[in-house]
């Protein structure tokens, strides 16, 4: 009987092995036309835009400047991110296929947290440049040169896949033996811990201790160049240099 038990217990621990995304099923059909068809517009929009602005950034040579070069770098991360959600979504509302495999759905989710860590990452950094561009204009060719913008490009995206890591860590440790529905259009982490038949009690905090470390962090950094931005603006001796 033990026996039987425990093959019982390890069958239904792999039973999961596909989960069906349940965002935007409750609306009828109409509106999930009209959804399908508004959807691809502001996606295509979206990525011509950002496109649009690494071109430009590369073709024109009066743009060829610390603040563009982290603004191309910054569209690539929005056209990446996205996508990490939207081209699922769309291919669920063109044919109708709602199901995503287990390893699809938590290489998702790793991607979306990554690229949303590298994104605050990337607006600390150039929080950064505008600080030095402003309170130390004599200096700023000398300090943002091409090899140290690079390196803080660079740094911003191993920011956010580094710490990001932990999320893929988390998610591989759980176990799915029971529902299968996600009732959301993309494997967010709070629907993958609630289906989960492990105890996710640490998962949560250590989620949640992680994305305020995050979201906190970076706002803090910001918070400060802006604060010191304006405090050198307001002891500019001349209106001019103000404005």
């Amino acid at each position: 009987q033990t026996v039987l038990q425990s093959d019982m217990g390890a069958q239904n621990e792999t039973a999961v092995a596909e989960f069906i995304l349940e965002g935007f099923s409750g609306l009828n059909q109409r509106l999930q036309l009209l959804l399908s068809l508004i959807l691809p517009l502001v996606y295509l929009t979206t990525v011509i835009g950002n496109t649009t602005i690494i071109f430009l950034f590369h073709v024109d040579h009066h743009l060829q400047t610390p603040m563009y070069f982290f603004i191309g770098n910054l569209a690539f991360l929005e056209i990446c991110f996205t996508s990490s959600t939207t081209i699922m979504l769309l291919m669920m509302l063109s044919s109708g296929r709602r199901t995503i495999s287990v390893s699809s759905c938590f290489a998702q989710s790793y991607f979306y947290f990554a690229l949303g860590c590298a994104e605050f990452a990337f607006l600390v950094v150039m929080s950064f440049d505008r600080y030095v561009a402003i309170c130390q204009p004599l200096h700023y060719a000398a300090i943002m040169k091409r090899e140290l913008c690079t390196h803080l490009v660079i740094a911003a995206w191993v920011t956010g896949f580094t710490l990001s890591s932990y999320h893929l860590v988390l998610l591989s440790k759980l176990t799915f033996c029971g529902p299968n529905k996600i009732h959301h259009f993309f494997c967010d982490n709070s629907p993958l811990f609630k289906l989960s038949c492990s105890d996710t009690s640490l998962l949560w905090k250590a989620d949640s201790v992680l994305i305020s470390s995050v979201v906190l962090g970076s706002l803090s950094l910001i918070t400060v160049s802006y604060v010191l931005i304006f405090h050198c603006i307001l002891h500019m001796p001349s209106a001019s240099g103000r404005k």
